[in-house]
Parts: structure tokens; sequence; C-alpha cells
């Protein structure tokens, strides 16, 4: 069962991802799905043979901005919480427990 959806919108800069994918891999188990949105950047492409057969790689068209390539991530999700992050980011090795932590500590709200 996956229990996380970490959708990741990319507009350009494939290195960004790479090196996002770097620190986030390590950080995930079998109960997180990671899906990239390539938004569609007219003249950068993302080289999807870099990027491991396990993660959900969708792409725009065209640049349709940040809201719908989050969206377009959401119709696929598979999880019971979604995380976005950007992609020019790095993660530690305990920021998806802080992001856990912090939705129970939301859904105790309501």
């Amino acid at each position: 069962m996956i229990e996380n959806s970490i959708i990741i919108p990319v507009f350009g800069n494939e290195k960004l991802v790479y090196n996002l994918l770097e620190t986030l891999l390590p950080t995930v188990d079998e109960q997180c799905e990671i899906i990239i949105v390539d938004d569609g950047h007219p003249e950068m492409k993302i080289n999807t043979t870099l990027i491991p057969p396990d993660i959900i790689y969708l792409s725009n068209k065209k640049n349709l901005g940040y809201s719908t390539a989050v969206n377009y991530g959401i119709t696929v999700a598979k999880g019971n919480y979604i995380t976005t992050i950007n992609s020019d980011i790095l993660v530690d090795k305990n920021w998806l427990r802080s992001e856990e932590h912090t939705s129970e500590l939301q859904s105790r709200q309501y």
C-alpha cells in the first residue's frame, strides 16, 4: 500500500532533478511513490533513461504552470498523503518523518 505520494514538478534544469533524487531516494521506502511532472520547458527535456524505473514520470507537452503540474501528479497519485517538493532542493535523511509528524498534527486539529 502506498502511504505517501511525493510529487516533484519540474520546469527545465534536469541536473537539479538528479541532485534531488540522489538525496531523496535513500529516504523513501516501498510505501512511498515518487512522481515527477515535467512541465514542458520548450528547450530542456529530462533524459528519462536516467530516472529509475520505479519513479512515475509524467510530461506536459507545453508549460502549464506549477499548480497544473502538481494537479496532474495528484491525478495519478495513490498515496494517503500528498507531498510536493520543488526540484531545486536537497533533502536530509529525516525530512519525510518531519512531514508525517506535521500531517498527523494537522489532522488532529479538524
